[in-house]
């Protein structure tokens, strides 16, 4: 769940699982969707896709950024 603050002490309020621990049928939707919505918009290079995944491990893509930052507090 997101909340305003944890934006501002992401580093005590938020736990990044990386890679993430996804079954292997959800990671290859999510390979599949972030491509196909890749290609359909005309991005070039790369991008950001964020998804969120279901209970029931269906992913939900929220937004892409075409222009993502790279620092890591860019989120």
């Amino acid at each position: 769940m997101y909340i305003p603050w944890s934006k501002r002490d992401w580093r005590n309020l938020v736990d990044y699982e990386c890679p993430a621990q996804l079954k292997e049928t959800t990671t290859q939707k999510i390979n599949e969707y972030s491509l196909k919505t890749f290609e359909m918009l005309g991005c070039r290079d790369f991008s950001r896709i964020d998804f969120r995944i279901s209970a029931d491990g269906i992913p939900y893509m929220l937004e892409i950024n075409p222009l993502p930052g790279l620092a890591i507090i860019a989120t």
